[in-house]
C-alpha cells in the first residue's frame, strides 16, 4: 500500500536506516574477509555474503533516491504491476532486479537509469562490482599462495 504524499518521508527514512544498515553489514563481513591470514571456506562464504550485501545496499541507495526524488528513476520499471501486486512490491522487485544486474555488470537493458542521479550511481555499483570481485579474488589467491608456501615450508622442515 503506497503511502499518501505527506507521509512519504516515513519510507525514505527507512529505506535509509535500511541501507545504513546494509552499508555497515557489508563492511563488517568485508573487512573480516580481508584481513585474514588464511583462506577458509568460511571467507569465501563471507565473500558471497558481502557481495549479496553490497547489491541490496546499492538497491536501496535506488528506493532512497527514487523517494528522495519524488519519482521514478527507472525506465521502464512498473510493467509487470498486474502480476506482482502492489506498486511498492513492484519497485522493490525492479530496483533488486536492477541492482543485481548492474552490479554484475550483465546490463541486459531492460531496465535503464531515467535520471542523472540515477545514472551516476548506476556507473558507481558497475564499477563497485567490478572492484569488489578483482580485489577480492586477488586477495584470496594472495592467501593461498602464502598459505601453501608455508605449508610447503613447514612439510619441508618435518
Amino acid at each position: 500500500m503506497a503511502l499518501p504524499a505527506p507521509h512519504a518521508w516515513i519510507s525514505l527514512a527507512v529505506y535509509v536506516v535500511t541501507l545504513v544498515f546494509l552499508l555497515f553489514a557489508a563492511a563488517t563481513v568485508l573487512c573480516e574477509v580481508l584481513v585474514a591470514d588464511r583462506v577458509s571456506v568460511d571467507h569465501l562464504v563471507g565473500a558471497a555474503t558481502g557481495y549479496v550485501l553490497l547489491g541490496l545496499a546499492f538497491t536501496y541507495a535506488f528506493l532512497v533516491l527514487e523517494a528522495a526524488t519524488g519519482g521514478p528513476i527507472l525506465l521502464g520499471a512498473g510493467e509487470v504491476c498486474d502480476r506482482i501486486g502492489t506498486v511498492s512490491s513492484v519497485r522493490l522487485a525492479d530496483h533488486l532486479y536492477y541492482s543485481f544486474v548492474t552490479l554484475t555488470t550483465l546490463g541486459f537493458g531492460d531496465l535503464t537509469p531515467g535520471t542523472l542521479a540515477a545514472r551516476v550511481l548506476t556507473g558507481a555499483e558497475a564499477i563497485a562490482g567490478q572492484l569488489f570481485l578483482t580485489v577480492l579474488i586477488a586477495r584470496l589467491i594472495g592467501l593461498h599462495v602464502v598459505q601453501a608456501t608455508r605449508d610447503a615450508a613447514l612439510r619441508g622442515r618435518s
